[in-house]
């Protein structure tokens, strides 16, 4: 199924609008002529650009507001799909009292597999964006990331 742009461009919108009021009510940093809304109200504003631009096309290329896609009459594409999703409800699952290096590492393996890759190539990727991933988040961003059966 694929979305018009238009539609995806009015809730794109709708998401700006919502971010830029909630923002709006962010305290001031004492001392600063801004504050903590200045970056959401940014952002909502690149979103409301975004949300027009897309809705603006959208209604210039018409064919309805949803038209089916080619790939849903593939039974193998709902299964890669089914997968993915799968695949996320595990990393909830499994991240903390597993880790999040060997979850991750399993999920980055899974995907690239089902999607054609070689295992070999698999494994080598995910083991390396899994490390990268975590050193970036854990030391570099100081992002708690589940410790799980490494740090016992």
């Amino acid at each position: 199924m694929r979305l018009n742009d238009a539609v995806i461009g009015g809730l794109l919108l709708a998401l700006a609008v919502a971010v830029f009021l909630s923002a709006r009510t962010l305290p001031d940093v004492p001392g600063q002529r801004y504050g903590a809304a200045v970056f959401p109200m940014l952002v909502a504003c690149g979103l409301g650009g975004c949300g027009l631009a897309l809705t603006l096309a959208g209604l210039r290329h018409w064919e309805g507001a949803v038209t089916p896609a080619p790939w849903m009459r593939s039974p193998a594409a709902w299964g890669r799909l089914s997968a993915t999703l799968l695949l996320i409800l595990f990393y909830i699952a499994a991240a903390e009292p597993l880790g999040f290096l060997p979850v991750a590492f399993v999920v980055l393996f899974a995907l690239i597999v089902l999607l054609g890759g070689r295992w070999w190539v698999a494994a080598l990727v995910a083991a390396l964006v899994a490390l990268v991933v975590a050193k970036s988040f854990g030391s570099l961003l100081l992002v708690p990331l589940p410790r799980g059966l490494l740090w016992l």
